[in-house]
């Protein structure tokens, strides 16, 4: 049978946290029987390469030649090109540890993209992405499509081989560049929206900052309302200033929230929001 595959994107700024958090908590909590760990290598150092290879993760080198986030999607398609997996979760690495298994994910509603919507709605596409990458008119019309849906967060996606290979071929038609930040969650929305996809629930991408269900750290460890521990903690933010977490990691120690971020997020949204309002009232 295929075999799965788990597929992060890393550079040298963070593989020490991909070698150190990431990689610890997801052996030491997922099952990973059948499942191939891949590092999309876009600038790591020897000794961190050296180092995932000696824990049995496959190192695939790639060009850094645009925003990461956005052209890791060429680059799972080039990684299928030349190992016949099945399914595929697609990871960020830099920001999340595991602490539950996520293994049964893969074998259910395989034939669809499977993600989770954020709980607080933020006009991540209105006011938080650059626009250069796509033509005028084609962003105001993904941005009308857009609008009051719940976004979802592309830091953990699972599919099949077959969508990933349709979302690229989307996403390089209609980008005519890899630049913005952002751009990868904008376009990911618009096809899982407009194509269906299935949601999962929020403990499998937990994004701090814009949560709005109760959390605890205990001892290092995230517990939900009910004192559980999350499966899949997600500390986003493009700067570290807006992660709502610091020394964020995995094991105890560090992870100490700043609970002035959400609330600096909420805050800026407002803003974001009464200057477009002054832009489209000015005569």
């Amino acid at each position: 049978m295929p075999r799965h595959a788990i597929v992060t994107c890393c550079d040298a700024r963070f593989g020490d946290f991909l070698l150190g958090h990431w990689l610890v908590s997801l052996r030491a909590n997922v099952d990973l029987s059948g499942v191939d760990v891949v590092v999309l290598d876009y600038g790591l150092t020897g000794a961190q390469r050296r180092a995932l290879i000696g824990q049995d993760a496959l190192v695939f080198p790639c060009k850094r030649d645009g925003v990461v986030s956005n052209v890791r999607y060429r680059d799972i398609c080039r990684l299928l090109d030349e190992r016949d997996y099945d399914q595929i979760l697609s990871v960020d690495g830099g920001d999340i540890i595991f602490q539950a298994d996520i293994r049964p994910l893969f074998d259910q509603h395989p034939g669809q993209f499977r993600a989770v919507p954020e709980e607080l709605q933020i006009p991540f596409h209105d006011l938080l992405i650059g626009r250069s990458d796509l033509d005028a008119e084609r962003f105001r019309e993904i941005l009308a499509f857009l609008r009051d849906k719940p976004m979802v967060n592309a830091g953990v996606l699972f599919g099949p081989a077959n969508k990933f290979r349709e979302f690229w071929s989307f996403y390089s038609e209609t980008s005519r560049a890899f630049d913005c930040f952002g751009m990868d969650q904008m376009l990911l929305n618009y096809a899982l929206y407009r194509d269906g996809f299935v949601a999962l629930d929020r403990g499998y991408n937990f994004v701090l900052v814009t949560a709005s269900s109760r959390y605890s750290v205990r001892d290092g460890v995230f517990l939900d309302a009910h004192g559980t521990p999350i499966p899949v903690v997600h500390n986003a933010g493009n700067v570290d200033t807006m992660r709502a977490v610091r020394e964020f990691g995995y094991g105890a120690g560090g992870n100490y929230r700043r609970r002035w971020v959400p609330l600096r997020i909420r805050l800026l949204i407002a803003q974001g929001w009464l200057a477009k309002l002054r832009r489209k009232l000015r005569p």
